[in-house]
C-alpha cells in the first residue's frame, strides 16, 4: 500500500447538470490546485422530475465519452485521476424524504427510477461511505452511528473548491482509488483551500 496521501474531490458538478463551469474547465481547476483524484458526479434524477438538466439514458453516452476524454487529457497534463460517476438524486417535494447518493467509477449509466436502494445495488457498490462534510454541510448523525465517513466539496462553483475533501491511502490508480473507498479501509477528512490565484478559470 502507498505511504502517500491522495487528495480527492468525490464530488464535482459541471454543465451536464447545475454546475456552473464546462467539464474542461472544472477539471483544469482541479488540476492546477494539486489534486490527485476528481470524481464527476452529474445528477440522475426521476424522469418526472423538474430539474432542468441532468444525466439521462439518451444523454449518458456523450457524458460518459467526454468525462473519459477529460481522463486522458488530465492524466497528461496534471497526472490527476478523472472518474466517471453519477449522483443518483431521488428528489421529493418533502426534503425529509429526499436522498442522494454517488455511483463512482460507472461503466454504464444507472437509473433512479424504481428507488435508490435499487439504483445502487444496479452501481454494485459492495461497501457504502456516507458524507459526514457536504460543503459546509455537516451530517451529525454519521459520526452518531459511526458510518464510514467521507467528505466532499459538492462542487457547483469555483467557491466550493475550498471546503473539506477525502484523503486516501492508496496508490495512484484509478482502480486503487475504487477499492479503497469500497472496502473498510481509513480514510481522512482534511479541509482544504484553495490558492486564490489558481481558482479562478483563466479564458483561452
Amino acid at each position: 500500500m502507498s505511504s502517500n496521501l491522495l487528495l480527492c474531490e468525490l464530488h464535482a458538478h459541471t454543465i451536464w447538470s447545475d454546475g456552473q463551469l464546462a467539464l474542461s474547465e472544472v477539471v483544469d481547476l482541479y488540476g492546477r490546485n494539486g489534486f490527485d483524484v476528481l470524481c464527476i458526479t452529474d445528477h440522475a434524477v426521476r424522469l418526472n422530475d423538474p430539474m432542468s438538466a441532468a444525466i439521462d439514458p439518451w444523454t449518458w453516452p456523450a457524458y460518459a465519452t467526454s468525462v473519459r476524454a477529460e481522463a486522458t487529457r488530465e492524466a497528461r497534463d496534471y497526472g490527476l485521476i478523472v472518474l466517471l460517476g453519477l449522483e443518483l438524486t431521488d428528489n421529493h417535494p418533502d426534503p425529509d424524504r429526499s436522498a442522494h447518493a454517488l455511483a463512482l467509477g460507472l461503466e454504464h449509466f444507472v437509473s433512479i427510477e424504481s428507488g435508490l436502494i435499487e439504483a445502487l445495488e444496479e452501481a454494485n457498490d459492495q461497501e457504502h461511505r456516507y458524507e459526514l462534510f457536504n460543503r459546509p454541510e455537516t451530517f451529525a448523525w454519521v459520526a452518531e452511528r459511526g458510518l464510514p465517513p467521507l467528505a466532499s466539496g459538492d462542487f457547483h462553483r469555483p467557491e466550493d473548491l475550498s471546503s473539506w475533501k477525502t484523503l486516501l491511502r492508496c496508490e495512484k490508480e484509478a482502480d486503487a482509488v475504487l477499492d479503497c473507498l469500497r472496502s473498510p479501509s481509513r480514510v481522512y477528512l482534511t479541509p482544504f483551500a484553495a490558492d486564490d490565484r489558481l481558482a479562478v478559470p483563466v479564458a483561452a
